[in-house]
């Protein structure tokens, strides 16, 4: 008679993998880890530049899961207040 409680091999090994990279992932320091999900931030490819009087700083990031890159982009954020007058590199957009 079958034992109809049992787990499919397959489904364990499955379940054993995620496990263990949710472990590592929550465990190692981040040096050592990469970069397994979420986003991160690449400060190389950094740049700001002003929209009218407002300076900005446009942040470029990664979005991975699983060490696959499946997002990048930039994100927009206001730095300071805007002086009138005061901004000399103007953005493309």
């Amino acid at each position: 008679m079958k034992n109809r409680n049992a787990y499919p091999k397959r489904l364990t090994i499955g379940i054993a993998i995620i496990l263990a990279i949710l472990f590592l992932n929550f465990t190692l320091p981040q040096p050592y880890r990469g970069h397994i999900f979420g986003k991160v931030y690449v400060h190389d490819k950094n740049f700001t530049c002003c929209k009218g009087d407002q300076l900005m700083v446009h942040k470029y990031y990664n979005f991975t899961i699983l060490f696959i890159s499946v997002d990048s982009g930039f994100d927009v954020e206001p730095i300071g207040k805007p002086i009138k007058g005061g901004c000399l590199i103007q953005c493309d957009e």
